[in-house]
């Protein structure tokens, strides 16, 4: 078993789908043991994965991060470094994320929702004056 710590370093590799896509291809590729992470600030940031499986299908993986990104990611480097700590179990971050991203949305939903009220309204003002 091999354990690693991955550090994808850009100017955009946050709030592009990088670590939805991470965990896709892990799971894709057998990886049983993964969490990944943001750090950083706005124009210089990161994510930070790490994983544990069998030597093949960690090198495997690795290869494919290193020649794969998100469709906007802007990467600059990165950086490989053994991981000695236990890593959760990669089923345990699918819900930890879904949860993550249900939780950036409701804000977003609830924005539109109340945008959507007052354009009906003006609507509705428009209506009466054209009546």
């Amino acid at each position: 078993m091999k354990s690693v710590e991955l550090i994808i370093k850009g100017r955009k590799v946050q709030d592009v789908g990088y670590r939805p896509f991470l965990l896709l291809n892990a799971l894709n590729r057998g990886i049983q043991n993964f969490f990944a992470y943001n750090s950083g600030a706005k124009g210089n940031e990161t994510v930070v994965v790490q994983m544990q499986g069998e030597d093949d299908i960690i090198a495997s993986y690795i290869e494919f991060v290193r020649s794969q990104y998100p469709v906007h990611a802007e990467v600059e480097e990165i950086v490989e470094k053994d991981f000695k700590g236990q890593v959760q179990d990669a089923y345990k971050f699918v819900q930890l994320l879904q949860f993550e991203q249900i939780a950036k949305a409701v804000p977003v939903i609830i924005s539109i929702d109340k945008k959507q009220d007052i354009m009906i309204e003006k609507q509705d003002i428009m209506i009466e004056k054209q009546d």
